[in-house]
């Protein structure tokens, strides 16, 4: 970093860092150009103030949007595997796109699905917005 004399500083702590989140495919035109919110602020963002990980945890960085289409002959039931391990029932998930389920998550949150049966025919982990 650069102090206001033009002067090199070294950097000693993380909050010293200009980190910023970027959603993966953004066009390379505009990765200069992230949104205000999408940067590491501890001092003007209660959701980073903590660490650096709730940062990359918080609404602005970890959160996305994703979706689930059933292209499967029957309708599936979708669960959510909490952080204890334990599958917790969202929905029923019809056939085709006209009942594709859009929801807003976490990176690194994982989703199972299972058929009639109860067989796995599905084990995600979220790993980018999708």
């Amino acid at each position: 970093l650069d102090n206001i004399d033009n002067e090199q500083v070294p950097i000693t702590n993380v909050r010293q860092c200009p980190a910023v989140c970027l959603d993966r495919g953004v066009d390379s035109s505009l990765v200069a150009y992230p949104m205000p919110e999408k940067y590491y602020n501890p001092n003007q963002n209660k959701d980073h103030e903590s660490s650096f990980d709730d940062f990359v945890a918080s609404l602005s960085c970890g959160r996305v949007e994703f979706c689930f289409i059933n292209y499967l002959p029957d309708t599936v039931s979708l669960y959510w595997a909490n952080p204890n391990g334990d599958n917790e029932y969202l929905y029923p998930l019809e056939r085709l796109e006209k009942n594709t389920k859009f929801t807003h998550t976490f990176i690194g949150h994982r989703f199972i699905a299972e058929d009639k049966d109860s067989k796995v025919v599905m084990d995600h982990t979220v790993e980018f917005s999708g």
